[in-house]
């Protein structure tokens, strides 16, 4: 038997919806979960966030932007040599690894792996 499962929204991860799926398979019961609305904030609501932010626990600094009412959020952190191209940020568990000639990276961390490229 093929069975599939379409979603259509941004705020809700894939992951529970499968549980809720299994669950109304195996349990028969199933609570709809509430979506909320995206919040828009102004210019000026957002500027109270910006800035730069560090941090006595882990050694990071987090620039905190915004760009058309929208909030973006870069970090900065040392990253540690490990050789072939791959360097680490232990504390975070994250792995980036360099492609050069392709101009790309891939940052690791947990499950995921992401390939960014050069601009």
């Amino acid at each position: 038997m093929d069975s599939s499962i379409t979603s259509n929204t941004r705020n809700y991860k894939g992951n529970d919806i499968l549980l809720a799926v299994l669950d109304m398979y195996f349990k028969g019961d199933f609570e709809m979960p509430v979506f909320k609305e995206n919040v828009r904030l102004t210019y000026k609501e957002l500027a109270t966030y910006t800035g730069n932010y560090t941090s006595t626990e882990i050694p990071i600094e987090i620039n905190i932007t915004q760009e058309n009412n929208v909030l973006f959020g870069q970090a900065t952190f040392a990253l540690q040599a490990e050789g072939g191209h791959i360097f680490t940020y232990d504390q975070a568990g994250v792995k980036l690894i360099f492609d050069p000639e392709k101009e790309t990276m891939i940052l690791n961390q947990g499950r995921g792996a992401f390939t960014f490229k050069r601009t």
